[in-house]
């Protein structure tokens, strides 16, 4: 009678690898106040549903970052709320689709007078550019 694994082998190592990719390499988030240098800073607050990192003030060119590990699944989310000047908004500063993105586990974001922004790569791999994520709304 045979008693070896029905699973393939390269099955096993392939689960290892992306086990050890996501969960145990860092990902890092950077934001950073693009605002005009005459105006209050931008209050933020961002969480996942396992962390909550507070609230902050970000005055201009100040950079807010934080790194966490992202899960096995590939589902790990993290929102930021914005308020400034009487206007608010809310982005994902991680999920599964900005991860795909990127090649890198860089990721930047700015808050600008007209919106947030996410620094991002073109369809093709070849440029770097900010794209606009969302406008401030009221």
């Amino acid at each position: 009678m045979n008693t070896r694994s029905s699973i393939p082998v390269w099955f096993s190592i392939l689960i290892i690898t992306l086990f050890f990719t996501t969960c145990f390499s860092k990902c890092h988030v950077e934001i950073t106040s693009r605002l005009p240098g005459n105006t209050p800073p931008v209050r933020l607050h961002c969480k996942s549903k396992n962390d909550d990192l507070g609230y902050r003030n970000l005055n201009v060119n100040q950079m807010f970052t934080f790194s966490f590990n992202m899960n096995f699944w590939h589902t790990t989310l993290f929102i930021c709320d914005f308020w400034w000047t009487g206007k608010h908004l809310v982005s994902h500063v991680f999920d599964r689709h900005i991860w795909r993105d990127l090649p890198e586990d860089i990721f930047k974001f700015e808050v600008r007078t007209d919106g947030f922004f996410f620094w991002r790569m073109d369809n093709y791999g070849q440029y770097y550019f900010w794209d606009k994520l969302k406008d401030w709304g009221n």
